[in-house]
């Protein structure tokens, strides 16, 4: 469950910057609506509604992110690569 907090306190921050979301709560939802419309399915199969969710508000924020930015994440992520 705490990635359903994550993902509340995400979409506040979308929220709150209207170069992502809109001017508007509203704009904001029609933007994520439209994200998770576009969303391509997850190699691993069938997903939750709540996972699609997440997944949408995830590539809200990547897909606005500077290249930069990407790149910088893209070399952070080398040097944590996580549990096997």
């Amino acid at each position: 469950m705490h990635q359903l907090a994550l993902g509340i306190e995400q979409a506040a921050s979308l929220i709150k910057n209207p170069r992502i979301g809109g001017a508007t709560i509203a704009s904001t939802y029609e933007s994520f609506k439209e994200h998770k419309r576009k969303l391509p399915p997850r190699a691993t199969g069938q997903s939750s509604d709540i996972i699609q969710s997440l997944d949408s508000l995830w590539n809200m924020t990547f897909t606005n992110l500077t290249r930069n930015s990407r790149d910088l994440l893209g070399v952070l992520s080398l040097l944590s690569p996580g549990e096997f």
